[in-house]
């Protein structure tokens, strides 16, 4: 079976298509047959081809082309994040595929989607699942994971994990954590997913959004004292990846500060520029095939930060520790929590909600950059709450 890194091409995709052919009936007239096919194309010169996955599209042969087309569309992003997303440490090869990747991708693609939406899709990557442990193409998932019922497929495993979305006045996402776990979060992403640490710095003590994150390079960074004194980044829509159709989007350009708490922000990017920076390059944030990193790329890095911090938690002989990482599992949250942070550190500090949309960057701030960057008395406060908070965390972790 073809290896990920073969194909792994910033040109090439999955595509789902449909292809007609005029056919003739018992009664020798003429009509149209449409079948849906998988195919693999390469954008940069159009040419594609009918890859092998399309014979999984086989078993709805007798249905309808929507039928069809809506399995094809469920399954080809799934092919696209595994091949071309996930580096080869993470998937070496289709046949080293788990149910815990199709878990995230799963939470992944059901951000901002109907619950009815992200169960359908289950359903199809269930079918695709079966599919591919049936043609032996998968060597670590066995037959005894699903539940076979004519027609009807299904993979409990793929739901162990997975969070629906919850439309309801009463639920909402988390979106702030205790603050002496702050830190404790940033050192858990440093020493486990350190090629977006730098990203979750800059989300929780400059409040950006993850599509701003990955808009970054080098041009758009500005210090202000060395960096002794934090960061201007010049957020815009740099368009880094024109290979691929969910691009990174920058909400509100803006020129954004990013506080220095002790000396952590300048060592993050200094080992940042040294261990991810690659010559000809100017993005930041770049995936393990040198491509700047896509959203989906960083969401799928940070749902990983997420879970070795909730194991690091769980994993101490603290009572309380263990509780508040159940509470932190069990709850819904992603890397929309930097910016929950970073909105909780300034309205601690803030006088009034104008202070606080500006430093989130919810309005235009070509009228408010002088503003932004001169509002002493707040940056004041903020940052003696989070050098406070950056000193208690290490001490927790010397003892």
């Amino acid at each position: 079976m073809t290896k990920i890194k073969e194909i792994s091409n910033s040109n090439i995709r999955f595509i789902s298509e449909i292809i007609t052919e005029t056919k003739v009936n018992n009664n020798g007239n003429e009509f149209i047959y449409e079948n849906v096919v998988i195919k693999i194309k390469n954008f940069k010169n159009g040419q594609s081809r009918i890859h092998p996955f399309t014979i999984f599209l086989d078993q709805w042969s007798s249905k309808s082309t929507n039928t069809k087309l809506k399995y094809s569309n469920d399954i080809v992003p799934f092919l696209n994040h595994i091949y071309f997303e996930l580096d080869e440490k993470t998937l070496p090869s289709i046949k080293n595929l788990t149910i815990d990747i199709g878990v995230d991708y799963l939470n992944i693609v059901g951000l901002g989607k109907k619950k009815k939406t992200v169960k359908s899709i289950t359903k199809s990557l269930s079918k695709f699942y079966y599919f591919l442990v049936k043609k032996k193409i998968v060597k670590n998932i066995e037959l005894k994971e699903f539940i076979i019922d004519r027609n009807y497929i299904r993979c409990p495993g793929l739901e162990v994990g997975l969070r629906l979305p919850i439309y309801s006045n009463n639920t909402i996402p988390l979106h702030n954590i205790e603050e002496n776990m702050v830190f404790e979060f940033l050192f858990s992403s440093m020493k486990h997913v350190p090629e977006i640490s730098l990203g979750i710095y800059f989300q929780i003590f400059g409040g950006l959004r993850v599509g701003e994150v990955c808009n970054l390079t080098y041009n758009s960074i500005s210090y202000i004292n060395e960096g002794l004194n934090g960061l201007i980044l010049n957020l815009k829509n740099n368009n880094l990846r024109n290979d691929i159709k969910r691009k990174a989007y920058v909400k509100k350009p803006r020129r954004q500060a990013v506080f220095s708490v002790g000396s952590l922000l300048i060592e993050l990017l200094d080992i940042h520029k040294k261990k991810y920076s690659i010559k000809g390059d100017n993005a930041v944030f770049i995936d393990k095939r040198g491509n700047p990193m896509s959203v989906d790329t960083y969401r799928y890095a940070f749902n990983k930060a997420k879970k070795k911090f909730i194991k690091d938690l769980m994993n101490q002989d603290n009572p309380k520790l263990i509780r508040y990482a159940t509470m932190l599992n069990n709850e819904k949250w992603s890397t929309h929590i930097g910016r929950g942070i970073y909105s909780n550190l300034v309205a601690d500090s803030a006088k009034n909600i104008t202070e606080i949309a500006v430093k989130r960057g919810d309005n235009n701030l070509k009228s408010s950059l002088t503003y932004v960057l001169n509002t002493k008395e707040l940056d004041k406060k903020l940052l003696k709450t989070a050098n406070n908070l950056l000193v208690k965390a290490k001490g927790n972790n010397q003892e």
